[in-house]
């Protein structure tokens, strides 16, 4: 599987990290999705990159996407809402690959129909997993 070469990787949000609220944890090699090669997983911090993320009809942000080696996560941090990003808190996050590179950022509710729908596409490829054995979150690809 080549997450570079799906459309779209949504992600489940428990309580996000960071002060503003806007840290999203990702599991390992979530990055490649984005199109990184990172595989320096060491114990170090190191940027990854910085995906530009759109919401229509026309924001627009560099983000950096980090690796974490004391938690041993990848991690973006999405736009603030002072930065004019939204809430995250117990919602899913969906990346959508956009023609010019960038990635359009979609933020619904858990029990959404959008949701619904990324999950139901995900599962009919088989491509959903859990961040870990004892992690009630879960990613997909589709």
């Amino acid at each position: 599987m080549v997450p570079a070469n799906y459309e779209a990787f949504w992600v489940e949000i428990g309580g996000p990290s960071g002060g503003s609220g806007n840290q999203l944890e990702l599991p390992r090699r979530a990055q490649r999705f984005f199109g990184y090669t990172f595989d320096d997983y060491d114990d170090q911090h190191h940027v990854i990159g910085e995906p530009v993320l759109r919401r229509p009809p026309d924001a627009s942000w560099s983000r950096p996407l980090t690796w974490h080696g004391n938690n041993r996560m990848e991690r973006i941090n999405l736009p603030t809402l002072a930065q004019g990003g939204v809430e995250y808190s117990h919602r899913v996050v969906l990346f959508r690959r956009l023609a010019d590179g960038s990635f359009e950022l979609a933020v619904a509710t858990l029990d959404s129909s959008s949701a619904t729908a990324w999950r139901n596409e995900s599962s009919a490829l088989g491509t959903i997993y859990r961040f870990g054995p004892n992690s009630p979150r879960r990613c997909g690809l589709f």
